[in-house]
C-alpha cells in the first residue's frame, strides 16, 4: 500500500511540474547567448534587410497559392553556381 501511495505522490508531483507555466514551450522571449549578439551587432542591419525581402517574397507567394509554402528557395533564378 505505501509503494501505491509513493508512485501516486509523485506521478501528481510530476503533473504539476510539467503543467508549470514555466515549461520551456510557454516562454515568449528567447534567450540568446553573447555570440549572437555579437554577430547581431555586425549584421543586424544586413539580416533586417533580408528579413524584408523574404518577408515580401512570402507574402507574393501566399498571394499566388493562397497559403504561406513549407519552403522556398532563396536562390534567384537563372543564377549560376560559379566553381573554383
Amino acid at each position: 500500500m505505501s509503494r501505491l501511495l509513493l508512485m501516486v505522490s509523485l506521478l501528481a508531483a510530476g503533473g504539476a511540474w510539467l503543467a508549470s507555466p514555466a515549461t520551456a514551450q510557454e516562454q515568449s522571449e528567447i534567450v540568446h547567448d553573447a555570440e549572437y549578439y555579437i554577430l547581431e551587432a555586425q549584421n543586424g542591419q544586413q539580416w533586417a534587410a533580408e528579413d524584408e525581402a523574404l518577408d515580401a517574397r512570402l507574402a507574393e507567394l501566399r498571394e499566388e497559392y493562397g497559403t504561406p509554402p513549407n519552403i522556398i528557395s532563396t536562390r534567384r533564378s537563372g543564377a549560376t553556381r560559379r566553381r573554383t
